[in-house]
Parts: C-alpha cells; sequence; structure tokens
C-alpha cells in the first residue's frame, strides 16, 4: 500500500516539477536561471516603501562597453508616469525620467506613482538589446596625451579595432610641430595623419590642441575631415579676358579679372582687357576720384555696361562722389571719348544698411514692383506674374495679362497694359491702405476712359487718371472722389508721380509730378484697408489702365519730405523723370 501511495504521489508531482512562472509579474525563482542558460536579464524593478523603487543587479554592455550596477533604488516622481532606463549617456547607469523612452534608452520599467505610493510597474526588460545600434553614443572618443609634436597615440572610448572607413573624434594636448605626424590608435600601430583626401604632407599647426575633429581610417592613415591652418600667399590674380572667377582682398593692389570685384581699400586699379565690362571698386574709399566722369578706360571703366559702387553719393543716381550717404551701384550706359557719359542707377541703399536697396530701406513699405524686376523675361511676352523680390508678387487674373517690352525707358524695360480685362492683375498678398504715399513711372496711352493704377473692394483707396480731364485722381473705390489732381497729362508721355494720402488723422493729400508739387490740399473720407488689385477697378466698372507702368512703390503711411526725396532721386536717376 505504502508503494502505491507513494508512485501516485510521483506521478502528480511531475507536472509542479517542470511548470515554471509564464508572466513578467509571477514570483522569481532561483530555479529561473537554468531555464535561461544561466542569464537574467537584471535590473528587476520591485516596489519599495513610498516613492522608492527597488533595483537588482544587473550587467549591461553599454554600446561597446561593459557595465555592471550592484543594485540600488531610485526615487519616483509622485502623480504621474515614470520611465526607468539605463542612460546610454551616462555609462549606462540607471535613471529616471517623466518624459517617454528615445531610442538612446535602454528601457527598464515604466512605473506609475499615485501621490504617495508606487502603483502598478510595468517590467519592459529584454534581453535582446543590440548594443550601440540605438544607444545615440556616436562615434568613439579617442584622445591622445602622448606630448609629442609628431608622433602621437590614444586608446578609443568606447574601444574599437580600427578598419578601413572606422571613424572616430580625435583630440591631441600638443599641436603638431612638424610636416608630418603619426597617429597609433588601439595599438594597431603608427599611420600617417592626412589631410582630407591623402596628402600626409602638413604644415605645423595643422592639428591643433585641444580642437575635437573627426578622424576617418582608409587602411593606411588617418584623414583628418577638417584642417588647422588657412590657405598661404597672396590672391585675387586673374589673366586678362577671365570670365566666372573670383577674387578676395589681399591687403593691397593687385590685378583682377575682368568681371570681379574688389575693395582695395584705395585708389581703383584693376586690371583688364580692352572693350571687356568691368566692375570698380568701391571708389568711396578712393580720394583720388571725387567725381565719375574722371574714371576713364585708362584705369578702371572700359564699356557701356561697366559698374561702379559708390558710398557717398547725395541721392541714387549721383555721380559726384563725397557729398552725401547713400550707396549706389551706378551702370554705365554711354562712353564719350573714353569716359562714361551716361549713368543709370542699377540698385542703391543708405550706408547704414548696404545691402537695403533704397525703397525698402523706407519704412512701411507694402508695394514695390519695377518691370525691371521681372525674371528670365523676354520682349513682347505676356508676363502673367509681376514678380516682387521685396513684397507681394502680382497675378494675372486671365491666360493672356499685360506686355513686358524691353527698351521703353532710359533703355529699361517697361509693362504695357491694354485698357481691357485682358491686362487685370490681382496682388497676391494684398496690404491695407488707408494711409499711404505712392510713386509711380507711367505713360498713359489714351484718355477714353478712366485708368485705374490700383483699387480694391468698395471704401478701398484707389489711384488713377481721369478720363475728361487727363488729371490724376484719388478716390474711395466706388463711393467718391477724394482729390482731383490740377497738373494735366499728356498722352504717350512718360511720368513719374507722386500721391500722399491721409484718411486716417488729417485727410491731407498731396500730388507731385516730375518730382515738383503740382497740388494738395484737405479732404478726410473714411478708408477701408484694403487694396488689392492693380490696373483695373476691382468693382467691375470698365476703368483698366491703358498704357505703360515702369514701376510702382507704395507705402503704408504719408512719407516726409527727406524720404520723399530719396525716392524720387532714386526713380529719377533709374528712369530719367521725376
Amino acid at each position: 500500500m505504502k508503494r502505491i501511495l507513494g508512485f501516485i504521489l510521483a506521478i502528480v508531482a511531475l507536472p509542479a516539477l517542470a511548470q515554471q512562472p509564464q508572466t513578467q509579474t509571477a514570483p522569481i525563482f532561483d530555479a529561473n536561471a537554468k531555464y535561461v542558460n544561466g542569464v537574467a536579464p537584471g535590473y528587476w524593478p520591485t516596489a519599495g516603501s513610498g516613492l522608492t523603487l527597488n533595483l537588482s543587479a544587473g550587467t549591461a554592455n553599454c554600446s561597446g562597453t561593459i557595465a555592471t550596477y550592484a543594485a540600488g533604488t531610485l526615487t519616483m516622481t509622485a502623480s504621474t508616469t515614470n520611465y526607468v532606463y539605463l542612460s546610454t549617456a551616462s555609462s549606462c547607469v540607471p535613471a529616471v525620467k517623466t518624459t517617454a523612452f528615445v531610442a538612446a534608452d535602454i528601457p527598464i520599467a515604466e512605473v506609475v506613482a499615485s501621490g504617495t505610493a508606487i502603483t502598478p510597474i510595468t517590467d519592459v526588460r529584454t534581453m535582446y538589446f543590440v548594443a550601440g545600434t540605438s544607444s545615440g553614443a556616436g562615434l568613439s572618443v579617442c584622445a591622445d596625451t602622448s606630448g609629442s609634436g609628431t608622433a602621437q597615440s590614444c586608446t578609443p572610448s568606447p574601444a574599437f579595432t580600427p578598419t578601413t572607413n572606422s571613424c572616430m573624434i580625435y583630440t591631441t594636448t600638443t599641436t603638431n610641430s612638424g610636416t608630418s605626424l603619426t597617429l597609433n590608435v588601439g595599438g594597431i600601430g603608427a599611420k600617417s595623419v592626412a589631410k582630407w583626401q591623402g596628402a600626409i604632407t602638413l604644415a605645423a599647426g595643422d592639428v591643433p590642441a585641444n580642437k575635437p575633429v573627426v578622424a576617418c581610417y582608409d587602411g593606411a592613415d588617418w584623414n583628418l575631415s577638417t584642417i588647422g591652418n588657412a590657405p598661404t600667399g597672396g590672391g585675387g590674380s586673374f589673366p586678362s579676358g577671365a570670365t566666372g572667377g573670383a577674387a578676395y582682398y589681399n591687403g593691397s593692389a593687385g590685378a583682377i579679372s575682368s568681371d570681379v570685384t574688389v575693395d582695395q581699400g584705395g585708389t581703383p586699379n584693376l586690371a583688364v582687357g580692352a572693350n571687356v565690362p568691368g566692375i570698380s571698386i568701391d571708389n568711396g574709399q578712393a580720394t583720388t576720384v571725387s567725381n565719375l566722369s574722371t574714371l576713364t578706360t585708362s584705369n578702371s571703366i572700359l564699356a557701356v555696361g561697366s559698374f561702379v559702387r559708390v558710398t557717398d553719393g547725395a541721392y541714387c543716381g549721383d555721380t559726384a562722389t563725397g557729398s552725401g550717404s547713400v550707396k549706389e551701384t551706378l551702370e554705365c550706359t554711354a562712353l564719350t571719348s573714353g569716359s562714361c557719359s551716361a549713368w543709370s542707377a542699377f540698385a542703391c541703399s543708405n550706408v547704414a544698411s548696404p545691402s537695403t536697396p533704397v525703397p525698402e530701406s523706407i519704412s512701411g513699405l507694402a508695394y514695390w514692383w519695377g518691370a525691371d524686376q521681372a525674371p528670365a523675361q523676354t520682349n513682347n511676352t505676356a508676363m502673367l506674374r509681376w514678380y516682387s523680390p521685396f513684397t507681394g508678387n502680382m497675378l494675372t487674373s486671365n491666360s493672356s495679362g499685360p506686355t513686358f517690352l524691353t527698351n521703353q525707358l532710359n533703355s529699361l524695360p517697361a509693362v504695357s497694359f491694354p485698357g481691357t480685362s485682358a491686362g487685370r492683375m490681382t496682388i497676391q498678398y494684398p496690404v491695407g491702405l488707408n494711409q499711404s504715399t505712392t510713386f509711380v513711372v507711367f505713360n498713359p496711352a489714351s484718355f477714353s476712359a478712366y485708368c485705374d493704377f490700383f483699387s480694391g473692394a468698395t471704401g478701398a483707396l484707389l489711384l488713377r487718371f481721369n478720363q475728361t480731364t487727363a488729371h490724376l485722381d484719388l478716390e474711395k473705390t466706388f463711393t467718391s472722389t477724394i482729390a482731383t489732381d490740377t497738373t494735366t497729362l499728356t498722352a504717350s508721355t512718360w511720368y513719374g508721380a507722386t500721391v500722399t494720402y491721409d484718411g486716417v488723422g488729417t485727410g491731407n493729400y498731396a500730388f507731385r509730378v516730375n518730382g515738383a508739387a503740382s497740388s494738395s490740399g484737405t479732404n478726410l473720407v473714411a478708408i477701408t484697408a484694403n487694396t488689392s488689385s492693380v490696373a483695373y477697378n476691382q468693382q467691375g466698372t470698365n476703368e483698366d489702365f491703358n498704357g505703360s507702368i515702369a514701376e510702382i512703390i507704395v507705402y503704408n503711411r504719408v512719407l516726409t519730405s527727406g524720404e520723399i526725396t530719396t525716392v524720387e532721386s532714386y526713380l529719377h536717376s533709374k528712369w530719367g523723370v521725376y
């Protein structure tokens, strides 16, 4: 009977011996180890008292370096989810944060804490984390402390054995002292240090002390991605007639190719081939050039199309230097007896902001379109977009649009509007104008109808010329006339007009034609701050612009008399009107 009972008990006990805990939350017994070949993940998280989390001992491969942990605790943040992980950025020391795991983390657990205690613990450990693939540790660092300027060595951390295309971050405490330098990384032997594309002849100081640099092994040498010394020697010398070159300031006058500009800080000195458009230096620093008329083919300007930069003009287009604070780039448009006899302002700016053109240098610029700003536009072709590099573009409202014409005024192009709906354009990014200053260079073709420069929805500001009087009109769109100028315009004639209006405060208006005051007065009419169409009345009336526009500049405020003079001078030098 005892034998039978013992046999039955043995059979009943067999499944119990084989069964092991199958969940992360089940108790862990010493017997578990043999079912994972003696290896366990370590870092087992369990709740301690209050907000304390216990972590058991563990071992991790931390981006190629073995890190051990002798067990310890972490304090959780109350009333939130805590993320417990090994920090690869800190030698895989256990850490906790309240934001989600990232690729550089080795996850341990997600721990939810109440105000005073740890509640659930979600164990997210795995033995199958591949060290280095998502650690975020980056390249190994190898630091030389040999004290030698010719033969250096270092031990990379994390450790690796260099093979072809291996890279690391290299630093040294000693600047190289000669034309050759060797580096022994991790005991593979002394290898030459080379410039990035294989030249192993260095200059002293090419590898400076305490400056990290990426070094890559090509199987023979260590190539540095950056090198310490800048190029030496003079510069800026090109053969006569060379094109596409580049020159730089070398501290003294030198020969420059025909299409390169350089500021030498002294007298103009450009060596260029005959009859090749050249570019002068900034003559604002050349005391020997007091007037651009003194520039001849013998010293710098060689042909029509040459450019000169002036830093001290009184206005945009001023050819006498030393009389103001306008910085301008002038293009020679005619030669007489070897000297430039006519100039056109290519670009202007204030000296205080040398990279800013004159119109943009004045605050409140709302719109600025110039026919010369049209990119890659050919003569007598439809212009579907009037591009502006400074303000919003204009777009045609149909498939034809106005016509781009070259050589219309002062050898510059203009945009021709047909006086029909085909030429209408809309402003891509409309700006409200209940106060304004408008400059427009235009040529009216006829006065058979009202011709609008710009308008908007009902109540917006509108500028046009009157069909019956041939005068400029300032109006409230589709509502009432604000003012009519007294100057009578002539068809097929180029004009420069300036119109100001304060529709918010004073109601003051003023008209100027070709740089001279024409009429002014006061009529306060509330204006809707919305102007969004060009060359027609947005309300659909037959007021399409008939004629040409070379340039139009609009500010969203009334400019001062000095600012108006500055812009008019810019337009005068460019177009010849005003």
